[in-house]
C-alpha cells in the first residue's frame, strides 16, 4: 500500500506524504476491523505481516476509542512535551506550561524544526494563548549580530608588568649564548 515518493521532494514533503499514507492504512486496517476480518485476513489485504498488520490495528482502535489531547500534534512536538513531563498533565496545563517558552527557545531543541513550532502555536491560539514574545534586549542582540559569543569571559594576555606586554625583541638582561663564541 505504501508507495515510493517521487525525486526531488524535501525531507519534509516525503515525512508528510509517509504520515498521510500511514493514516490512510490506520483507516483501512480499522474499517477491516470493525466489519469483522480477521487480523490474518487484514494483514492479506495491506499486504503486511500478521504482526505487523495488529500493531496497525491496535494503534488505530486507541486513536479513535481512547484519544489523547496531544494525539493530533506532530511527533517531534510530542517529544518536546514528553522531554518536559507535560504529556501527564491535562491539556490547559500543558499549554499554559509551553505559553512560558519563547520561539527562540523552542527552536533550540534539538529535532524541533519549524513545523512543529507552527503546530504549537495553533494548539496555543486553539486555546486562547501564545508563546511568549523574544525579550527586547536578546531580539536587539540578534539583530546586531554580537560579536561576543556565550562561553568563558575574555581574559587579557598574561604578563609581568603593569603596563602589558612587553614588545617583541627587547629583554630587560642581555644574557649571552653559551654556544656562541665572540671571536670574530
Amino acid at each position: 500500500m505504501l508507495t515510493r515518493a517521487p525525486p526531488g521532494l524535501t525531507p519534509t514533503e516525503r515525512r508528510i506524504r509517509r504520515e498521510a499514507q500511514s493514516a490512510a492504512m490506520r483507516e483501512r486496517a480499522f474499517a477491516l476491523r470493525r466489519a469483522g476480518a480477521t487480523y490474518t485476513a487484514i494483514a492479506r489485504d495491506l499486504d503486511l505481516s500478521l504482526e505487523r498488520a495488529r500493531q496497525i490495528v491496535f494503534r488505530a482502535e486507541r486513536l479513535v476509542l481512547r484519544t489523547r489531547w496531544y494525539d493530533h500534534l506532530p511527533q517531534r512536538a510530542v517529544g518536546l512535551l514528553y522531554g518536559r513531563g507535560l504529556l501527564d498533565r491535562p491539556e490547559i496545563e500543558a499549554a499554559h506550561a509551553v505559553a512560558q517558552l519563547s520561539a527562540r527557545e523552542l527552536m533550540r531543541t534539538p529535532n524541533f524544526g519549524q513545523t512543529s513550532l507552527n503546530a504549537l502555536r495553533v494548539w496555543l491560539a486553539g486555546r486562547g494563548l501564545e508563546l511568549r514574545p523574544e525579550s527586547a534586549h536578546a531580539f536587539a542582540r540578534r539583530m546586531r549580530g554580537s560579536p561576543m559569543k556565550a562561553g568563558a569571559p575574555m581574559r587579557e594576555r598574561p604578563s609581568d608588568s603593569k603596563t602589558g606586554p612587553s614588545p617583541t625583541g627587547l629583554n630587560e638582561h642581555e644574557t649571552p649564548c653559551p654556544y656562541t663564541t665572540d671571536e670574530t
